[in-house]
């Protein structure tokens, strides 16, 4: 995009760029408005290109991050900006940065803008690899709406059957139409009798189901819709009904099917198969082997403090930075966070927990949030598993990486329910995750005074930001003053 820049001079200087124009319908004029001059608010009006850069940013957003076959967004990232973060209304929602709308059943990206004397508009069709950039010289938002769906009518055909512009009436067309269209489509086969039963999630009380209903193979989500289940290769379907989400088969060492996976642009979701996993080990006897790897219970409690030095790299934002952790027994925590973007510090933040109460830069947790703080800030850990939870079970195993884990849920008496991966060959912890917050990923684990400590931590943020947090010190035992642990 060697056109483009965000400096009005820098436009000023170019041998052929627009003026902008205004009409005043009090006198019926147009008349030549002066460009405004926007580097204070930079990315919100102040980017000047011309039809052959803005095509090649449309490309990029529809190749979904990648430019010549290197990815530069990530996926995670990609599919952030691009998924509802905020519903405006029934049909309109929002999602970083675009606004995500419905045009006769397909889904549209697109964000527009307008300063005196120009309009803009940017939208495509992620499904359909189409879009459009309408750049024009007159503040008149009209006529970008009328070119984008002048260039819809002419390049994408409406979904059969469909008689209005509602999302979900044009997906049931469209189900309707393709199981009409093959006497086969989504038929129960011999070899798909062993898919049928129950499947749930390690939080969930409610369970999904694949059964048949009029003699088709459906899957049945927790709200009880049916969706036919259409194979598109061994052991992965495509869910009539729900664009862009699938489904995966998964099997035990002997084959039998254990659970299933929901992936879809905004993350994927593991489900284990209601009966099919029975522990050979207690949870006491796994526990016992999880305190065991670690260093065993007299070494670990045999240390009151700890300084940890990290360097963190903000995956999906594209800048990194520097922590300092620290933590005293028996449960007091507190982090401090800075932040760079190109070799400059842009930002810093502090996080905290005093052992009652806790909280960061401009916030204070409460309710069920203080509660969990209070259990993920404990200094022994699991070591105290017994007094942390009211109920500790092994619901199954699963893959962290190259590792086969035990996947066990521990719910408090007060607060959310945690599920731990423990490997099932090292013992060691692999993965720790909640609902509704961050998950953990645990690696490279060292032995620092007697106790195994991960050196690289992965946290997974609910919309999918990765930041990765690789330990550079750790020191135990350490003098650290109550005075740290307090609001700044």
């Amino acid at each position: 995009m060697d056109s483009s820049n965000l400096s009005l001079s820098e436009m000023l200087r170019s041998p052929d760029f627009a003026y902008g124009y205004q009409y005043l319908p009090e006198t019926k004029e147009t008349k030549q408005a002066p460009p405004a001059k926007l580097e204070a608010v930079a990315p919100a009006g102040a980017i000047n290109s011309n039809a052959r850069d803005m095509a090649q940013w449309l490309r990029f957003m529809l190749a979904r991050g990648v430019w010549n076959g290197k990815r530069l967004v990530s996926e995670a990232g990609y599919n952030e900006l691009i998924t509802e973060q905020i519903k405006i209304s029934s049909s309109v929602g929002y999602g970083l940065g675009w606004y995500l709308v419905d045009w006769k059943g397909h889904k549209v990206v697109v964000h527009a803008g307008n300063t005196a004397g120009y309009s803009a508009e940017v939208a495509f069709m992620p499904d359909h690899g189409v879009g459009v950039v309408t750049l024009t010289n007159q503040d008149d938002s009209s006529i970008t709406k009328a070119v984008r769906d002048s260039v819809w009518s002419n390049l994408v055909d409406d979904p059969p059957g469909v008689a209005s512009t509602a999302q979900n009436q044009g997906s049931r067309n469209v189900v309707k139409s393709e199981l009409d269209g093959s006497a086969d489509a989504g038929v129960l086969l011999p070899s798909q009798k062993g898919l049928l039963g129950s499947y749930q999630s390690a939080f969930a009380t409610s369970h999904n189901e694949i059964a048949v209903k009029d003699d088709r193979l459906v899957y049945i989500n927790s709200q009880k819709q049916a969706y036919p289940m259409i194979e598109s290769g061994k052991d992965s379907f495509r869910l009539l009904g729900l664009d862009g989400v699938s489904l995966e088969i998964k099997r035990d060492l002997n084959g039998k099917v254990s659970g299933i996976v929901v992936k879809q642009s905004s993350g994927s979701v593991e489900l284990d198969r209601l009966g099919a996993f029975i522990s050979k080990i207690t949870a006491d006897e796994l526990m016992s082997k999880l305190i065991a790897a670690t260093g065993g219970e007299a070494n670990i409690r045999n240390h009151k403090s700890m300084r940890q030095k990290v360097a963190i790299d903000f995956e999906t934002l594209g800048i990194n930075g520097e922590g300092l952790i620290i933590a005293k027994a028996p449960n007091l925590w507190a982090v401090r966070t800075t932040r760079y973007a190109l070799g400059k510090r842009i930002g810093a933040s502090f996080s905290y927990f005093d052992g009652k109460n806790g909280g960061g830069d401009g916030y204070k947790l409460s309710g069920s949030d203080l509660d969990d703080e209070r259990i993920d800030d404990e200094f022994y850990g699991l070591l105290d598993w017994t007094t942390l939870f009211k109920k500790v079970e092994i619901k199954s195993k699963r893959q962290v990486g190259n590792e086969e884990a035990y996947l066990v849920v521990a719910a408090p008496e007060h607060g959310s329910p945690v599920a731990y991966y423990i490997s099932s060959k090292s013992f060691l912890l692999l993965k720790r995750e909640r609902r509704g917050a961050d998950t953990s990923l645990f690696e490279d684990y060292r032995k620092v005074a007697g106790e195994m400590s991960p050196f690289k931590i992965t946290y997974i943020t609910p919309g999918g930001q990765r930041n990765v947090y690789r330990v550079k010190e750790i020191k135990f035992d350490v003098d650290v003053p109550d005075a740290e642990f307090s609001p700044q």
